[in-house]
């Protein structure tokens, strides 16, 4: 969700179109919602999304930063005076499932969500959890990369697994002694 702002009310009106109003691109399929917290934008799996007066906007990856970065790059000076932004990203989610305590999934409501609070979310790990080999599985480049994490050591703190990104899914294995409970019967 995008919301524009400038000393001009006027001029960012025309970024910011009222009401229920459905935009779609000249040639896409691709439809643009507008209500009162600003227009929501649909990503296209190119990273891409439709914004008016300026067209499409590559903004795959971007930060809330990076992608402010990117308007002013489009608006300021040429559109608007002093513009600014309220943004949003409205869809983020991770999974979390295996031995934590309600797994399930979760909205991350901000940016830099980490480990450790993803498995806060999920009720922390059961009793059986395996906190030296949890599994985080990430879509990189349309195939999905596995990694190893172990919560119990300072390095967790470096892994590029550490922020979690949207639609990552954490698997929390269980311990020897639980599976060999489950067999047994004991």
């Amino acid at each position: 969700s995008i919301s524009v702002f400038s000393d001009n009310a006027a001029a960012s009106a025309l970024f910011n179109a009222g009401g229920a109003v459905q935009q779609q691109a000249a040639g896409s399929s691709q439809m643009t919602a507008v209500n009162a917290g600003g227009s929501v934008y649909d990503v296209d799996q190119d990273g891409n999304i439709f914004f008016p007066q300026v067209g499409k906007l590559n903004v795959e990856g971007l930060t809330r930063d990076g992608l402010k970065a990117l308007l002013d790059s489009k608006l300021k000076d040429k559109y608007l005076i002093n513009p600014y932004y309220t943004i949003r990203f409205l869809n983020l989610k991770i999974t979390v499932f295996g031995d934590v305590n309600s797994p399930g999934i979760y909205p991350l409501v901000r940016e830099n969500t980490n480990i450790f609070e993803a498995l806060t979310l999920a009720g922390d790990l059961t009793e059986y959890g395996k906190r030296d080999n949890i599994l985080v599985i990430r879509e990189k480049d349309g195939k999905r990369v596995f990694a190893r994490i172990d919560v119990t050591k300072p390095d967790v703190f470096n892994s590029p697994y550490y922020y979690l990104q949207q639609n990552d899914i954490i698997f929390v294995d269980m311990r020897k002694a639980k599976t060999n409970c489950i067999v047994t019967g004991k």
